[in-house]
């Protein structure tokens, strides 16, 4: 079933003109808003056809349509058209489509027109299928987007038949200016299992024209007996036209949010709510009446910055964008939300609300992914030359300067082949927990930048005389034995330091801390010591 934007009374008497010369055999009916089979009036264009007379326009469908019909009745009333595919209970074997337009304006009745659904006439559709196009169709994917399978709809709504389009990549019905959006779902989808995306954008059809398309993609690749994609299509070219048409008609606006995925509200200048779609009530865990309670829906920690982009958004014509936690608690902890901002008429504010929870904790997650290595808990070797190229900057503007010092242990690979590698590993983790202890808290970094090698960064020092400390200060943790597996480990590295000085490098500081530490290494003449504990 598909919906029809709201219309004005002169066009939705247009409709109703056009369907009547299109279908001379349709069968007509006059539905109260109650539901119940009513006269038509007697200006309504019944010409020769049937008008269909009861208790209820449910009685003349079959019991399982019954819902779908009671849906598209209530979406008529609410947008202006709609049509549903259905059965009668007298002609079991013979599709309908039943189209419902409120012309309560006109001629005081909801009016219900059911035409037969003529068979598609040829392999692309062909005259019949382009005047009775499906707006809802399926398909199912692989998980690289090949069509494995589509149905009737699919075959009709797009023109291409079923030979042509299964073992093709669904991406080739896009639109060239849509693939990016596409991909870009996609990927989303495919990111959680059972995750679901939704897009719109045009396809192209086998007459070589466009229709646009919104698509749900929903994630059941770890289905055991049948691994897909499946991808739900509605035709959404009227709702794309009406909106290019009516944007600026605030009653229409009002009623698109009411059927978004996402909160939206308007804030007058003053400080009051003057529209929060449902959505947004939930979000927020109850109505939203005024710019107060939206303001107390939002964690404290995240005030400041929801502030800032409020001020923003009113003082520039590309609006604002922040993403704050909600006070909103679920079973799983707070709701994180990405909020739209943009000024409207009369210093009023327009906000559009987005869960994206599992986004930013996927996010967070990569982060720590990207920048802490996952053995140790320090930082990557990527992570750690990013803050050394940045310290670096900031002490040169401040006159100051950077020191690295560069670990080596000694002996690392004795301990893998004696011991093995969880021993080798328990090794690093103590020694990457004495190095942190040697580091200021908010101001220095300890990375490992490879399998036993060590960088530590100490950023605002005065200048080279510090660096001797700093050496003697990381040799002396490093000192003594460690306690791995039950045995104490005698602890050895080499180590070597440098100080910055413009305009050197991120990277020739790193090689002269190396060069240096690679001088001690060869002085060492060291060996593994290893006592059992007791």
């Amino acid at each position: 079933m598909d919906v029809v934007q709201r219309l004005d009374d002169d066009t939705i008497a247009a409709v109703v003109s056009g369907l009547l010369a299109q279908h001379p055999e349709a069968t007509v009916a006059a539905i109260g808003f109650d539901g119940r089979l009513c006269e038509l009036p007697a200006d309504f264009p019944l010409g020769d056809r049937t008008a269909v007379g009861g208790l209820s326009y449910l009685d003349l469908v079959r019991p399982g349509d019954r819902p779908a019909v009671l849906a598209a009745f209530a979406n008529a009333r609410s947008a202006g058209a709609a049509r549903v595919p259905v059965r009668f209970v007298d002609r079991p074997e013979q599709p309908i489509v039943v189209h419902f337009v409120d012309t309560r304006l006109r001629y005081g009745v909801l009016v219900g027109i059911a035409v037969e659904a003529e068979p598609v006439d040829s392999e692309h559709g062909g005259p019949v299928a382009s005047l009775l196009r499906p707006r809802l169709a399926t398909m199912e994917k692989d998980e690289l987007g090949t069509i494995l399978d589509l149905d009737d709809a699919a075959v009709r709504m797009l023109g291409w038949s079923r030979a042509e389009s299964v073992g093709r990549r669904g991406l080739d019905y896009v639109h060239p200016d849509d693939h990016e959006r596409a991909i870009d779902s996609w990927l989303w989808m495919a990111s959680t299992t059972g995750g679901s995306s939704r897009w719109r954008g045009r396809y192209r059809r086998a007459d070589g024209s466009d229709i646009w398309i919104e698509t749900t993609n929903v994630n059941r690749l770890d289905d055991p007996a049948h691994p897909h994609v499946a991808s739900e299509l509605v035709d959404v070219s009227d709702e794309m036209k009406a909106l290019d048409a009516l944007r600026a008609n605030e009653q229409f606006l009002r009623r698109i949010t009411e059927a978004l995925p996402v909160g939206v509200a308007e804030v007058a200048a003053g400080g009051a709510v003057t529209y929060a779609n449902e959505k947004i009530n939930r979000l927020f865990a109850g109505p939203v009446t005024s710019y107060d309670e939206l303001w107390a829906g939002i964690e404290p920690d995240d005030r400041a910055a929801f502030a800032a982009a409020v001020a923003t958004a009113r003082s520039v014509d590309d609006g604002a964008d922040v993403e704050v936690r909600l006070t909103t608690r679920a079973v799983d902890g707070p709701v994180t939300a990405a909020i739209t901002m943009r000024a409207s008429v009369d210093d009023g504010l327009l906000l559009c609300v987005t869960d994206v929870t599992e986004r930013a904790r996927l996010r967070r997650e990569l982060e720590v992914i990207a920048t802490f290595d996952e053995l140790t808990g320090c930082h990557n070797r990527a992570s750690a030359m990013r803050h050394l190229i940045s310290s670096i900057a900031a002490d040169h503007d401040r006159a100051l300067c950077t020191a690295v010092v560069f670990v080596d242990l000694d002996h690392f690979k004795s301990v893998n082949d004696r011991f093995g590698h969880a021993v080798g590993d328990g090794l690093l983790r103590a020694v990457s927990g004495r190095l942190a202890s040697c580091a200021r808290l908010d101001k220095d970094i300890v990375g490992r930048i490879g399998g036993d090698e060590f960088l530590l960064v100490f950023p605002g020092l005065r200048g080279p005389d510090d660096l001797p400390g700093l050496l003697a200060r990381v040799r002396s943790t490093l000192l003594g034995e460690a306690e791995i597996d039950g045995r104490w480990l005698s602890l050895s590295a080499s180590i070597g330091g440098a100080v910055s000085s413009p305009p050197m490098t991120a990277e020739e500081l790193v090689a002269r801390a190396d060069a240096a530490m690679y001088v001690e290494k060869r002085r060492h003449h060291a060996r593994l010591a290893v006592r059992r504990t007791g």
